[in-house]
């Protein structure tokens, strides 16, 4: 989406409704379904892509509190894992990739796993809540453009987030079953190009640590 284009931006309605009433408007900047989840904040200013593929952020709704989003794209080789485990993403602007190694666009990547996004809120406004408060629940909606319907069925998104959710946030994210099972469905060739790409990774750094030493007559003992 153009960041310019205040149009689409106007048509791709999206609201975040949290448990104790509160609702931000923006707009959609991911995929287009809806999503409840534990509402939480992250303040780096780069690693998203690492964030989104993070284990530990399973069932969340993690909020950026740095404003520009999207610089950098998405790249295979920043992945902690093979795919995104977040429920939604919270995000203030989202930018148009401007990096030489963007193999995807953020917007792309997160409709790709069917992550709902939403932009054009107040993040940090949003952190200062959850700074105050705690954690809360929350629902990002991309179908239901009805504020009034939205807040009104927010004790319904509490129960079933309530009857979703494990009472223990290791038990929902760390799971041996459920490690084992990701394990077991990923295909043979992958786990062999995830590590070949590792390693191609690590052999390019290394040699350019080296070069870099010897450009600058660096002495190690």
């Amino acid at each position: 989406m153009d960041r310019w284009n205040w149009k689409a931006k106007r048509e791709k309605k999206a609201f975040l409704a949290l448990e104790d009433g509160t609702v931000f408007k923006g707009y959609s900047a991911g995929a287009e379904c809806d999503s409840l989840g534990e509402v939480v904040f992250n303040t780096g200013m780069t690693g998203y892509q690492e964030i989104l593929s993070d284990p530990s952020y399973s069932g969340q709704l993690v909020t950026m509190t740095y404003p520009e989003i999207g610089n950098t794209g998405i790249n295979i080789s920043d992945m902690e894992s093979s795919k995104a485990f977040t429920n939604g993403f919270i995000i203030h602007e989202l930018n148009v990739p401007s990096s030489f190694r963007t193999e995807e666009s953020l917007k792309d990547f997160l409709t790709r796993h069917k992550i709902p996004a939403i932009a054009g809120i107040d993040t940090r406004a949003l952190t200062s809540m959850l700074r105050d408060q705690g954690t809360l629940k929350g629902y990002i909606s991309i179908t239901r453009f009805d504020r009034s319907k939205l807040v009104g069925c927010l004790p319904e998104i509490s129960l079933s987030f309530k009857k979703e959710s494990p009472s223990s946030k290791a038990e929902m994210y760390l799971n041996s079953e459920n490690v084992e099972r990701e394990i077991r469905t990923m295909e043979v060739s992958e786990l062999v190009s995830s590590v070949a790409t590792i390693s191609s990774v690590r052999r390019k750094l290394v040699e350019q640590q080296q070069r870099m030493g010897e450009g600058k007559g660096v002495v190690n003992d």
